[in-house]
C-alpha cells in the first residue's frame, strides 16, 4: 500500500545554502556558497521550486512502498532505498578517485601513508648507482611497478564509470499539475524552467553522505548499534548539469548523466533533506530565497529555533539588491518578511533599532499557523508517482 505523503516539497539541505538569484547578465559573489562555488547559467526561484518538486516526485517513487516516512538514516527503509540506489558506490574512496585525487584515494584504501612509507625506503636506499635523482623521481617509476596501485585504478576506474552513466527519469505532466497545484501557475512555461535547470551547470565541492557502518537491530527490532554516516567531499574538475532534459507529448524525459545529478539523488534519499510546506512555494522571489536560505533550517529537526536574528547587510547580499538608497532596500525586505508571515511561516518580525549602521531582524519562528496546519492535513492524499 502506497504511503500517503502530505503535499509538502522535499529540498537539498546543501543547496539551500547556495542557489540564490543569479542573471547571467549580472554575474555576483557568493557568499553563502558552497565551497569552491561556480555557476554557468542563471537561476531564480521558479527554477528552485520546480526542481525541488522533481526531487520530491523521485523521493516518493523510492520510498512509496513503505509504510512511514523515514525520520532518520538509520531507518530500515533507508538502509534498503541506499542500497538500491548503489549506495556502496558512495565512499571516500570513490570520491577522492572522482575528484582526480587518485594517490588519496588509494592512501585511504590501503589505511596506511604510502608516500611516507616508500620516502623512508628511498632514503634508506643508499646512494648507489641506481638510485633517482630525486624522491619524485623514484615515487613515480614505484607507482609504475606496483601492481596494487595499477590494479586500484583498473578497478576503481570500471567501478566508478557508473557515476557518468545515464540514469534516466520519465514524469508525467498532467500527473505533476494534478499532484502539486503549484505548478499550475508555470503551465505555459514549466518545460521553459525545466530547461533552463538543464542548461545550468555548476562547479563546486559538493559534501556527500557515505554510509561507514549500517544500524544493527535485534530479532525485536531494537537498534543495538547506532551505525555511521560520515561527510565526503566531491572536488569537481569541471562544470556539471543535474540533469538534461526532453519533452515529448505529456512526458518529461529526464536523465541524471552527471556525477552531481546522482549525489543529489543520494544525498536526498538518505534525508540530508528538509521538508517545504506548499505555502512556501508560494512565495515571491524575495521572501522565497531568504525563507529557505535563512529559515528553513532553523526549523527542521529535533529542536527547531524558536527565533533568529538576521543582518541587513547578509540579507542585502545574498538576495544582490542593488542601489544607494538603503530606505528602499528596507522596505524590499519588509515586503519579503511580511510576506513570510502573511502566509503562517513565521509568527512575527521586528526590528532592532538600536543599530546605527544597519538594521538587525528578529524572526519570532515559533510553530505554523493551525490554519496552515489544517491545510496541510486536508491535502493528506495518496500520491501513487
Amino acid at each position: 500500500m502506497s504511503k500517503l505523503f502530505n503535499r509538502r516539497i522535499i529540498t537539498n539541505r546543501q543547496l539551500n545554502f547556495t542557489l540564490s538569484p543569479v542573471d547571467l547578465h549580472n554575474p555576483k559573489e557568493m557568499p553563502y556558497s558552497l565551497p569552491a562555488y561556480q555557476i554557468d547559467g542563471t537561476w531564480n526561484h521558479h527554477q528552485s521550486i520546480v526542481l525541488d518538486i522533481i526531487l520530491a516526485v523521485i523521493f516518493k517513487g523510492h520510498y512509496k512502498n513503505y509504510e512511514n516516512i523515514p525520520k532518520s538514516w538509520r531507518s530500515p527503509a533507508v538502509i534498503e532505498v541506499n542500497k538500491n540506489f548503489a549506495g556502496p558506490i558512495f565512499s571516500t574512496v570513490n570520491l577522492k578517485f572522482l575528484s582526480g585525487k587518485t594517490l588519496e584515494a588509494f592512501t585511504i584504501y590501503q589505511n596506511k601513508d604510502v608516500v611516507g612509507i616508500e620516502r623512508d625506503n628511498y632514503d634508506r636506499g643508499g646512494d648507489g648507482p641506481w638510485k633517482k635523482a630525486s624522491f619524485e623521481e623514484h615515487f613515480q617509476e614505484y607507482l609504475r611497478n606496483d601492481w596494487a596501485y595499477q590494479d586500484f585504478i583498473k578497478t576503481k576506474t570500471k567501478e566508478t564509470a557508473i557515476f557518468n552513466s545515464g540514469l534516466p527519469l520519465s514524469i508525467t505532466i498532467s500527473k505533476l499539475y494534478k499532484d502539486f497545484p503549484v505548478l499550475r501557475k508555470y503551465k505555459k512555461k514549466l518545460y521553459e524552467y525545466v530547461v533552463k535547470i538543464s542548461e545550468t551547470k555548476f562547479k563546486l565541492n559538493y559534501k556527500v553522505k557515505c554510509l561507514i557502518k549500517e544500524p544493527e537491530y535485534n530479532q525485536k527490532g531494537i537498534r543495538t548499534h547506532p551505525g555511521q554516516m560520515i561527510d565526503a567531499l566531491y572536488e569537481m574538475n569541471d562544470f556539471q548539469q543535474i540533469f538534461s532534459a526532453d519533452v515529448k507529448d505529456d512526458q518529461f524525459f529526464l536523465t541524471f548523466q552527471s556525477p552531481l545529478g546522482k549525489m543529489v539523488i543520494h544525498n536526498m534519499l538518505v534525508l540530508d533533506t528538509d521538508w517545504v510546506a506548499d505555502e512556501v512555494l508560494e512565495l515571491g522571489k524575495n521572501s522565497y530565497f531568504i525563507y529557505k536560505r535563512f529559515i528553513l533550517n532553523k526549523i527542521s529537526g529535533k529542536n527547531p529555533a524558536n527565533e533568529i536574528e538576521l543582518w541587513f547587510e547578509d540579507i542585502k547580499t545574498f538576495l544582490d539588491l542593488k542601489g544607494k538608497n538603503v530606505s528602499s532596500l528596507y522596505s524590499t525586505i519588509d515586503r519579503a518578511l511580511q510576506e513570510i508571515c502573511d502566509k503562517g511561516l513565521i509568527k512575527n518580525y521586528n526590528w532592532n533599532k538600536s543599530y546605527t549602521k544597519q538594521r538587525q531582524y528578529k524572526l519570532i519562528l515559533d510553530r505554523p499557523t493551525k490554519a496552515v496546519e489544517d491545510k496541510r492535513a486536508s491535502q493528506n492524499k495518496p500520491l501513487n508517482v
